[in-house]
């Protein structure tokens, strides 16, 4: 009979977490920390937690954007520069996906100080960078057709 070691143990329960994690989607919450001072002098501090967001999350975040631009008396967004388009991206994001937040990013669009909520949205997109594949660590193509470097001719 086979023993089983401790560190098979320690790689199904490893495995056996990853499975939970990526069954949970949007009730996956893992916090960060804020820990930010503006230019001003200004110091932020708290604990961010935030959530993955789901399909229904990410049809609300469109909502809430063109909800900002309408409110804002935007009509047509090809008018519209490219950094209040991020300001609505971040507002409406961050509204969805901040399941815990400090006093400072209670109300968002009350935020004075743009480069905080440039940090948080930062922050979050960092975060929720760690659940895609990158794609620049992936293995090289199998041959140099793949890479570009020969076209083969087919009939």
């Amino acid at each position: 009979m086979s023993e089983v070691t401790e560190e098979q143990k320690k790689q199904a329960q490893q495995a056996a977490e990853l499975a939970l994690k990526a069954r949970a989607g949007g009730e996956l919450k893992e916090g960060e920390i804020l820990d930010y001072e503006s230019l001003e002098g200004n110091k932020y501090e708290g604990v961010l937690v935030f959530k993955k967001p789901t399909i229904g999350d990410t049809m609300r975040m469109g909502a809430l954007k063109s909800e900002i631009l309408r409110t804002a008396g935007i009509q047509d967004t090809r008018f519209v520069d490219d950094d209040i388009m991020l300001t609505a991206q971040a507002l409406a994001e961050l509204e969805v996906v901040l399941h815990k937040r400090p006093e400072c990013l209670l109300n968002l669009k009350a935020i004075e100080d743009h480069d905080l909520l440039l940090h948080v949205y930062g922050l979050y997109r960092n975060w929720l960078g760690n659940f895609r594949k990158d794609f620049r660590k992936s293995l090289p193509g199998d041959s140099t057709v793949s890479d570009g470097a020969e076209a083969l001719d087919t009939p």
